[in-house]
């Protein structure tokens, strides 16, 4: 078990208590910022001594630390805390226990993982969801740590305007930011008096509090800063981030041991207002105050019982729905949407087709030339959210399978927000040798027919060719290629002119009058010319010379000009036949063509096409296509002159990517609209990433759709 990632431990498995115990139960809570030599020793030695208690609920380990939230006995949870404490590593740790009744909701429960016992390893004990090529800061610069009296005390000050004269405080505004989630803040918040701005971040997850401290920087400057949280551990490096901007933001104080210990030295709530929402069974701890602060979703009564787990439907944010609510909800198949997704610009309004008064549909509301996709209905007839539809693209030498198997992980992540499209580009790359011939099979990839194509993710669907061009081996494609990969887009007529997507130049070698060779001149991004000369007759057998006219040779994808026209008239056939698509996803060579549909939005070309259109783009180890109807444009154009919803995904340093270059990524970033544009960065190679961080924020771009 030591070497295993994860360990859980059912109910049934746990201690039972003796004949006649009727020992009080209790919830025990902490954590601690250390180095952990070895987090799956450590994560072991805690399983198997909750496990020996009977205890049940989350441990999770990292190198940098441990968190634990258990519930059980009081006596087994007291005697946790001694021998833990016999360790030298917990010195000076905060045990927060309290007394509480067994779990009433077994859902609830269940949900918050108080029906068994895990154990996990995790890479960081908190993560800020920072990019990967930013460093995080050290817990040791968190801010100030004061305990729940002084805490109160500093409010109250401020409230009666009493801050001692001389003190570095008194010249400052103070602040207090809320560093929980907006489905915490709901029912329980600190409140203040004048001149002391409470400021709720409305995050639905920690990760995103970062982007709303970057965001709100001129807020902070200068200002006393006060902190709290839950329990006490996301203030620790929400605070270091704070105070790594600099000494104009150094002033932070933080709340100790969190809202919980606030409230028992304060049992009447003190300054703070409403419930702590805590995640075990319990659900929230209120006051000896019952003010209620929460309000239902859908009638605004006063509400904040969480014990219905009601959720929206876009992001799977908790949300507060009353009993009379939620009996309406089922019984006109209404969907919740929270406030965040609302801000965001997605809303409820009724629907206007006849006979389905009282349903509710969702919609995002956007550029009013576009057409939207038409929501689907349910088996009753009842419209309900549909999945974003996804076109995607692969990349040079691949096909529609290979990209789906690099999508898959995230795929399965996504399930509940899209449907992946995948399709073949209509160009067949040959093979350098073949030794295996098949025979000669219809072309399935017509300009103007999708016949023998597949969009879906079913066997024999659209998208994934049933034929190979050797054996055991996938036949390979792409949207673009060089003029050292194929030669049947050649169009050269009888007085030895030749039509070729992206040449700027080129001469007849005949002695005969027929020309039997030619050479070209092509100007290729870097400002390198590439001279090329093939002989007709070695055609067949494959053969080209190519000279490149500068010291450097330019990466094989830069080299890839040729064959746009047909690729622009398969997709645009794409679309019509199997459209409408909410995005395109690109991947590497796919990822230039996706950028390249872009400009149908500032430009006045063939990209103007109505068959064309989508509401979003993903862009993944991307790049300028080379191709020359796109490159000239796409060089000259203005930063941010793409307006369209992008997500950049691409190597985090140069190097990480050994095929795309960070510059040439950043290059085509640079080119879509600032406001619209999230860039995500890695150091996992030329993959699209999956792991929980990555997919968090795909998950935050994909919800404003």
């Amino acid at each position: 078990m030591a070497s295993a990632e994860f360990a859980q431990l059912s109910l049934d498995d746990t201690v039972s208590d003796k004949e006649g115990d009727v020992a009080e139960d209790g919830v025990l809570l902490y954590y601690k910022f250390a180095q952990i030599d070895d987090p799956d020793g450590m994560k072991t030695w805690l399983f198997d001594l909750c496990s020996s208690l009977g205890l049940l609920g989350r441990i999770r380990v990292a190198p940098d630390g441990i968190n634990i939230t258990v519930g059980g006995k009081l006596t087994a949870l007291q005697e946790h805390i001694r021998v833990v404490s016999s360790n030298p590593l917990f010195t000076g740790t905060d045990f927060k226990i309290a007394s509480c009744s067994p779990p009433a909701n077994p859902k609830a429960a269940a949900e918050c993982g108080f029906t068994s016992l895990s154990a996990r390893a995790v890479k960081e004990l908190v993560t800020l969801g920072l990019h990967p090529s930013v460093q995080p800061p050290s817990v040791s610069n968190a801010g100030r740590h004061a305990t729940a009296q002084e805490f109160h005390k500093i409010l109250q000050e401020r409230a009666l305007g009493e801050a001692q004269e001389g003190s570095d405080t008194s010249l400052k505004q103070t602040i207090v930011v809320d560093a929980r989630n907006v489905y915490e803040t709901r029912i329980g918040k600190f409140s203040a008096g004048e001149g002391v701005e409470v400021m709720d971040p409305m995050v639905r997850q920690y990760s995103d509090l970062p982007g709303w401290i970057d965001d709100n920087e001129d807020r902070l400057r200068n200002k006393q800063i006060l902190m709290y949280c839950t329990g006490g551990v996301r203030c620790e490096m929400a605070s270091a981030y704070i105070r790594s901007k600099g000494k104009e933001f150094e002033d932070v104080v933080q709340l100790s041991g969190g809202i919980q210990r606030y409230m028992e030295a304060f049992p009447d709530g003190g300054y703070f207002v409403g419930k702590n929402f805590v995640f075990d069974h319990r659900l929230a701890v209120p006051s000896l105050n019952k003010v209620v602060l929460g309000r239902c979703l859908q009638c605004n009564t006063p509400y904040d019982d969480y014990s219905a787990r009601c959720r929206c439907s876009l992001c799977r944010m908790l949300v507060l729905v009353c009993s009379d609510c939620q009996v309406v909800s089922q019984q006109s198949s209404s969907l919740f949407i929270c406030e965040v997704c609302n801000k965001t610009g997605k809303s409820l309004k009724p629907s206007t087709q006849v006979g389905f008064q009282g349903s509710l549909q969702c919609e995002k509301f956007t550029d009013n030339s576009e057409s939207k996709p038409p929501i689907p209905e349910n088996k009753d007839g009842d419209q309900q959210q549909r999945k974003l539809r996804i076109l995607c693209l692969h990349g040079f030498r691949q096909n529609a399978s290979k990209l789906k198997g690099r999508l898959n992980a995230l795929r399965k992540k996504l399930r509940h927000k899209v449907e992946f499209v995948y399709i073949d580009a209509p160009h067949e790359v040959p093979f350098s040798s073949q030794q295996h011939q098949v025979p000669h099979q219809p072309d399935c990839h017509s300009e103007n027919s999708l016949e023998g194509w597949c969009s879906g993710e079913c066997s024999g669907a659209k998208g994934v060719p049933s034929s190979t061009s050797s054996v055991g081996v996938s036949k390979k494609f792409a949207w673009l290629f060089s003029p050292e990969t194929a030669f049947n887009d050649f169009l050269i007529s009888s007085d030895g002119t030749m039509e070729a997507s992206g040449m700027t130049h080129f001469q007849t070698q005949s002695s005969t009058g027929a020309p039997d060779a030619f050479s070209m001149k092509q100007c290729l991004p870097e400002g390198l010319v590439q001279h090329t000369r093939v002989d007709l007759k070695e055609i067949p057998s494959g053969r080209i010379e190519t000279e490149i006219s500068s010291e450097a040779r330019p990466s094989q994808h830069q080299t890839q000009i040729l064959g746009w026209s047909r690729s622009w008239k398969y997709l645009q056939t794409v679309f019509r036949e199997q459209g409408p698509f909410d995005g395109v996803l690109g991947f590497s060579q796919g990822a230039a063509i996706a950028a390249a549909l872009c400009l149908s939005r500032v430009s006045r070309s063939e990209h103007n096409s109505g068959a064309v259109k989508f509401r979003f783009v993903i862009i993944c180890s991307g790049f300028i296509s080379p191709a020359a109807e796109h490159f000239e444009s796409m060089s000259l154009s203005n930063e941010g002159a793409i307006d369209v919803p992008s997500l950049h995904v691409f190597g985090g340093c140069e190097g990480s990517d050994r095929q795309i270059s960070v510059r040439e990524s950043e290059q085509l970033a640079s080119l879509f609209r600032r406001e619209k544009r999230v860039t995500i960065r890695h150091q996992s190679g030329h993959i699209i990433p999956t792991q929980p961080e990555y997919v968090q924020q795909y998950l935050s771009f994909l919800n404003q759709f």
